[in-house]
């Protein structure tokens, strides 16, 4: 409770009428009941004359600041000033709030401004950490701008060293005039096809009318350098004439070795090879 004058109980500093808390100490201040009816009979906004309440600070016709908060703004900063030199009494009063305040303030999360940014100064690689030799140093450069070469490098893991595989070209003459040189794995036949995972370099294609050559006859390779045939179980079969020799007839399937000018008859046709 305040006097009729409106000081303030607790510090002493004066209030407007209207004052609802010290703005010295933040006591709460209740004006006299005739105090309060007055005031409330005579507030209107100072702006458009509109009717405010005893508790409104802002004006809800047009939003200008009530006059009592202004005065009230104006006696705490004129009573503030008053107020900076209390008496023996006043700083006890005042002690017990500040130990209030600070118990207050030490339960706030505390905020941090950012310092200013200062400008990167780079790392030096002296004071990176090098675990063993996992990092290496630059190599400076040399005076004309080339780096010089460094020790070579050994990897752990074995270089696989692919052998180059040179097949030899045989060339295979066939008795309906064509001639075809080839250097891997082939079909022979009147429309050779492969199977779906097969692969083949060659696929020859003989004309025979009579139709005595299957159309994937017989298949051709090469291993260690050297010169082979397969029958693909074809309808006449294939026989192989090597120079010096019987002749053998194929079984289906099966691998045969066959030198140079050997001749291989496939149905009525032939082919021989050079």
């Amino acid at each position: 409770m305040t006097t009729a004058g409106m000081v303030c109980e607790r510090c002493g500093a004066e209030l407007p009428s209207t004052a609802m808390f010290c703005g010295e100490c933040g006591a709460t201040v209740t004006a006299p009941a005739r105090n309060r009816a007055a005031a409330a009979a005579a507030l209107h906004c100072d702006a458009c004359g509109q009717a405010m309440g005893p508790n409104d600070i802002f004006c809800a016709q047009c939003g200008h600041v009530a006059s009592s908060v202004t005065e009230a703004w104006s006696m705490d900063a004129g009573a503030a000033g008053r107020a900076r030199q209390p008496g023996q009494g006043d700083l006890s009063a005042r002690a017990a709030d500040g130990g209030r305040a600070a118990a207050t303030a030490g339960s706030l999360p505390t905020i941090v401004e950012p310092g200013p940014t200062l400008p990167s100064a780079g790392v030096s690689s002296d004071t990176m950490p090098v675990a063993g030799d996992a990092l290496e140093r630059p190599v400076a450069a040399g005076p004309h701008g080339f780096a010089p070469p460094g020790d070579p490098v050994e990897h752990d893991a074995t270089r696989v060293v692919r052998k180059a595989s040179r097949l030899a070209s045989f060339v295979l003459q066939f008795s309906t005039g064509e001639q075809f040189t080839v250097t891997g794995r082939g079909l022979i036949g009147r429309n050779p096809q492969p199977e779906p995972a097969e692969h083949v370099e060659h696929l020859v294609v003989i004309r025979d009318p009579a139709r005595s050559v299957s159309k994937t006859h017989l298949e051709f390779g090469q291993e260690d350098g050297g010169f082979w045939v397969l029958d693909r179980f074809s309808g006449n079969g294939s026989v192989v004439r090597v120079p010096d020799a019987e002749p053998r007839r194929c079984e289906g399937g099966k691998r045969y070795a066959v030198p140079r000018g050997t001749r291989v008859d496939i149905g009525d046709q032939f082919f021989v090879i050079s």
